[in-house]
């Protein structure tokens, strides 16, 4: 009996490593967009508790202008960050697709893979029953 050999097999693995490094990536991006999406809510958060101080009464002018340089500078990274966020974004949907790609990549090598195997397992089967009937017509010819 002889053993299976599919000649792909290396391509195969390339394309499975590829996924991998794919799905990697992927988890990745989604990581650094979770961060950054928190990081955003954080500043977002911060930006309204600095609109909403009017604490103690009157605040002294000096407090009111750092208060209003705070909140100008909050407001501008809160819009930067928003960029970020966008970016983070579609960057993990690219490597979404990206992944999906590689994937299909894989399993069509895999189907093929697949129809091999069956192929191989049917001539086996054949050869393994065109053995047997020889062996049975010998038999017959040998009781005659």
């Amino acid at each position: 009996m002889r053993k299976f050999e599919f000649r792909l097999q290396p391509v195969l693995q390339h394309r499975k490593k590829r996924e991998d490094e794919a799905l990697g990536a992927q988890a990745r991006a989604q990581r650094e967009y979770r961060d950054r999406l928190a990081e955003m809510r954080r500043t977002a958060e911060r930006l309204e508790a600095a609109m909403t101080v009017r604490g103690r009464g009157r605040l002294h002018p000096g407090e009111e202008f750092h208060l209003t340089l705070y909140r100008g500078l909050l407001a501008d990274a809160l819009e930067r960050q928003e960029e970020e966020v966008r970016r983070a974004e579609a960057r993990v949907q690219r490597l979404r697709q990206e992944a999906l790609a590689a994937r299909r990549e894989r399993m069509k090598l895999e189907h093929v893979r697949e129809r091999q195997w069956e192929e191989f397992c049917l001539e086996e089967a054949r050869a393994e029953q065109k053995e047997l009937d020889e062996q049975g017509l010998r038999l017959v010819w040998r009781r005659k």
